[in-house]
């Protein structure tokens, strides 16, 4: 049966207070705010009581009538095609868009592109780093650094136990119920684009920041309007968690083109784009303030990827920006390069901007 309670978990709104009607007529009072009313295609959010009682679409009787449906109403958010499928899954006792055989292929994918790169990842408890070692015969072997003889594997048998325990269960999933080694589960949270972390590493939670509403990948934000979700905006702008945590150690935690330090205001950002990629390799992303980001993005600012400097557009000379230029960008700790491949890409967008 679906209920607004389980379409709240498993689309994780943040709102104080949940109601749904399939057809988006009827409600009783939302009580508690920031409100969301669910109908079957969507919904619409209220941040404040005021809001919600002034709007004009709304009549308070003894119940909540909607004049129209809320699917009428300015603002109204409609389901992707993957929260649509997520939630008629409930109606099963399901909370899951993962299938079990794509999974499989992106995940084998993304390890051997780790093995290559020789990519380290952390795990949530932040204490303990892995890499990947082997992919042979399809079995993903992952190593625990420093220490000696600390190995897992991750054939297809335990991923397909891993892939339907995340379906049986639902998100968010707390942290060791996909499996009990932190190991098997840091490995599959990390190379399954479509899973990461919550803010406070206690559990793995779903992000369509990997589908759009064909069911393909979604490019990287490109400006503040990419998701129509706002209150998912900001963790979508910040990168995913796990890189973004991934590159605060990297780059310990500062703007590798102003070294700015503030945490909430640093993005994880890919070279190539997560469209393109499909992955979180680390040399493909670098931390940058939030304004820096939409610079880079816009192709605005670029680092040169033979002399690793940046430059800014001569048509910023005259703003704070250009202080910036031919500056070196803030070096890794690990000493690795980002991918050079990569920065020409945006290397070459840079140079074909017209000049002021």
């Amino acid at each position: 049966m679906i209920t607004a309670t389980k379409i709240e978990k498993v689309l994780q709104t943040g709102a104080a207070h949940v109601l749904y009607r399939e057809d988006g007529l009827w409600y009783h009072h939302l009580k508690h705010f920031p409100g969301v009313l669910f109908d079957k295609g969507g919904l619409i959010r209220f941040e404040s009581k005021r809001e919600y009682l002034s709007n004009k679409s709304l009549q308070h009787k003894k119940d909540l009538h909607v004049i129209g449906g809320i699917s009428t109403i300015e603002g109204y958010i409609k389901f992707s095609k993957s929260e649509l499928k997520m939630i008629g899954q409930l109606k099963n006792g399901l909370a899951s868009v993962i299938d079990e055989v794509d999974a499989w292929k992106i995940f084998i994918k993304n390890a051997q592109l780790y093995k290559q790169r020789r990519e380290v990842f952390i795990s949530t408890s932040r204490n303990r780093k892995y890499q990947i070692t082997s992919t042979d015969n399809d079995v993903v072997r992952v190593e625990r650094l420093n220490t000696h003889d600390s190995f897992e594997t991750i054939g297809r048998a335990k991923f397909k136990t891993c892939v339907r325990r995340i379906n049986d269960l639902g998100f968010p999933i707390k942290v060791r119920s996909i499996y009990e080694h932190v190991a098997e589960e840091t490995t599959i949270v990390e190379l399954l684009p479509m899973l990461d972390w919550s803010e406070d590493f206690k559990y793995v939670v779903f992000t369509d920041q990997f589908y759009n509403e064909n069911n393909q990948k979604r490019p990287e934000a490109k400006n503040d309007n990419i998701d129509d979700r706002v209150f998912r905006l900001l963790q979508i702008r910040r990168g995913q968690k796990k890189l973004r945590e991934k590159l605060f150690e990297l780059y310990s935690g500062r703007c590798i083109v102003s070294n700015c330090d503030i945490k909430e205001v640093l993005h994880a950002c890919h070279v190539t784009e997560f469209a393109i990629s499909g992955n979180n390799i680390s040399t493909n992303a670098v931390l940058l303030r939030s304004d820096i980001h939409d610079l880079f993005d816009s192709g605005l600012l670029a680092i040169n990827p033979k002399t690793m400097r940046i430059a800014v557009h001569s048509s910023l000379q005259k703003t704070e920006y250009f202080q910036f230029n031919d500056k070196p960008i803030l070096k890794r700790l690990d000493k690795k390069e980002i991918d050079e491949d990569a920065l020409i890409i945006r290397w070459k967008v840079f140079k074909t901007l017209p000049r002021s």
